[in-house]
């Protein structure tokens, strides 16, 4: 039964620790993670509401609510807690309050998220982290845990020098080490030279459109930034970033075992060092992530498993190819848009969307999606089926791709083997050539390491290469993705696989085609059919 009429001190204590105490809907604050995971696991098995089985389990615990409400009184006054002291133990009051809170929200995950295996438990805390001075490679292993979000430095807004570069300890140690440190001071000092270049080269470009003065700041920074997003392309995949990272602690876990079993040594290290830090945080929640026998022994097996069931046949060179879509995916979105407002079984409606006319699909197409605006998001109806896209795309550009986690990503490893994209912008400003040099270089470079060190090889290479990587999205996220990535702001590299996406799809499906808003402005669209055309003859 829910206590209705809290004391004054109990009040002062809840609004603490509860954005409000006479509402259904409320936010809690101010709570070690563990005792929220706690707290929230409690419904299941307590009547109570959360905030009286707080009270209820702070006073189980021998907490002083009066002293602490008092505490709490004073502390907003702008005394400090830590020299408030309880009479009996001696102890801070927010320590005497919440120890107990917290020793049986140990014991509690202990016995149901480890022992009985209850993980999502482990969904109700969340880490708020900050990983920093790690390589790009790294946080690519990490960004491919998917129930989290990221926030990463960007190569668009920031330089960077040769301070900025890390050297794997494996790639330092060994016999290349010196083609290794050579290979990144090469990249540095062309990335450091174009930049320097480029900058100049698009103010000068841009200087018909120079504004007024007090808006020059702003367009001074959009042209740097402008120069940056092409120069960056020169940068390897060792240089230097930082990330922010909201994650919850069964992902976290998740993320913190693959790490250990990386074969990377940076990514061990950061591994071991997020598990030492969770644990402050976590005590009980990440504690038993550890290396896995089962994805190190898989991922060296099945790489040489590949190596000898698949021929080394020429790689061919398709930018985007959709390698695979549901059969009458355009019926099946139909029966599942219709089947939310319908009590039949879904069997039932599909065999009857099957025999529509082509204008009753259209129909209810356009019911379903014409009030949509352009920040709004096609509704739940569109997941059903999938597309299957095969991707050729410099790394630079998967670094944004990679962010689009409603779906399935499966890249391959980072190399140098299936060529380059040359910015526009540097072949423009009469950079080609020396960009050229700095790939061409920096490929030979990184396959005489990939011969001993392919996975530490990856270090190695600019951003300007290219890689595969399997994309499978159902309708809604494919809409949702060939939106934002064919926006104006976006880079040309990810612009045009969008807008290849789009044409794919519009000459198969063009009755859901024609509901995506995808931006084709500024992008030479001939050539861009050109290559299209000359893909679908392979």
């Amino acid at each position: 039964m829910s206590i209705v009429n809290y004391s004054k001190d109990e009040k002062t204590v809840l609004e603490h620790f509860f954005s409000n105490i006479d509402k259904n809907v409320y936010f809690v604050k101010n709570l070690p993670e563990e005792v929220w995971a706690t707290l929230k696991g409690s419904y299941s098995r307590e009547h109570l509401s959360m905030r009286d089985n707080f009270l209820k389990k702070m006073k189980e615990g021998g907490a002083d609510i009066k002293a602490l409400a008092e505490a709490i009184r004073i502390t907003k006054e702008g005394t400090s807690l830590q020299r408030i002291k309880s009479k009996i133990t001696r102890k801070p009051v927010e320590q005497l309050s919440l120890e107990y809170l917290i020793s049986k929200a140990g014991k509690f995950l202990e016995t149901w998220a480890v022992k009985y295996g209850h993980n999502s438990l482990k969904e109700g805390a969340v880490a708020k982290i900050a990983v920093e001075d790690v390589s790009i490679i790294l946080t690519k292993i990490i960004e491919d845990n998917r129930l989290a979000s990221y926030i990463e430095k960007s190569t668009r807004y920031l330089d960077f020098t040769k301070s900025s570069l890390f050297y794997d300890s494996t790639l330092i140690s060994s016999h290349h080490s010196r083609r290794v440190e050579d290979n990144g001071n090469m990249l540095m000092e062309t990335y450091t030279e174009i930049l320097e270049k480029l900058t100049p080269f698009v103010i000068k470009k841009r200087d018909a459109l120079k504004p007024e003065k007090e808006k020059m700041k702003a367009w001074e920074n959009a042209c740097r930034a402008e120069a940056f997003d092409s120069a960056r392309y020169v940068l390897p995949a060792c240089v230097k970033t930082s990330l922010g990272w909201t994650v919850n602690a069964r992902e976290l876990e998740h993320a913190i075992t693959k790490l250990l079993s990386s074969e990377l040594e940076e990514a061990k290290k950061i591994g071991a060092l997020l598990k030492d830090e969770g644990t402050k945080i976590f005590p009980t929640l990440i504690r038993h992530a550890k290396e896995s026998e089962y994805l190190k022994e898989t991922n060296k097996s099945m790489n040489n498993l590949s190596k000898n069931l698949l021929k080394d046949d020429p790689k061919e060179a398709n930018f985007v190819s959709l390698v695979h879509s549901d059969e009458g995916l355009e019926d099946k979105l139909v029966a599942a848009i219709l089947y939310k407002y319908s009590q039949q079984p879904y069997s039932q409606i599909f065999k009857q969307v099957k025999i529509f006319s082509e204008k009753q699909k259209n129909e209810v197409f356009e019911e379903y999606l014409k009030r949509r605006s352009n920040h709004e998001a096609m509704l739940r109806g569109m997941e059903a089926g999938e597309f299957v896209f095969d991707i050729l795309i410099d790394f630079g550009a998967f670094r944004d791709i990679q962010r689009h986690r409603i779906g399935t990503q499966i890249p391959q490893t980072l190399t140098t083997f299936h060529g380059y994209t040359t910015p526009e912008l540097i072949v423009e400003a009469g950079l080609e050539k020396k960009f050229r040099t700095a790939m061409e270089e920096s490929a030979k470079n990184h396959q005489l390491v990939y011969k001993d060190y392919p996975e530490q090889a990856q270090y190695m290479v600019p951003l300007a290469f290219k890689k595969r990587v399997y994309l499978k999205f159902n309708p809604r996220q494919t809409a949702y993705f060939i939106e934002l990535r064919s926006g104006e702001q976006g880079h040309v590299s990810y612009r045009k696989l969008a807008i290849m996406m789009h044409q794919i799809i519009e000459e198969k499906y063009p009755n859901f085609a024609k509901f995506i808003k995808v931006n084709k402005n500024n992008i030479d669209m001939p050539r861009l059919n050109a290559e299209l055309k000359a893909l679908n003859k392979k």
